[in-house]
């Protein structure tokens, strides 16, 4: 069940991210994490589910 206050990021598109895209996906899921409002990333690739848990990110819905 979705609700006004989730973030749902289509990532089907992405064919490259740097640091910097992974360290603003890192702090708005930690940010909202901490405020109770999740983040769900569709359909992200397998290479970018490797690169989110290990920069500690693996626990966005995906």
């Amino acid at each position: 069940m979705h609700t006004e206050s989730d973030l749902t990021i289509n990532l089907s598109e992405l064919v490259f991210i740097d640091g910097a895209g992974l360290r603003a996906l890192a702090r708005t899921a930690d940010l909202r994490r901490r405020q109770g409002q999740p983040v769900r990333l569709e359909q992200p690739s397998r290479h970018l589910r490797r690169l989110l848990t290990l920069v500690g990110v693996d626990y966005v819905k995906a």
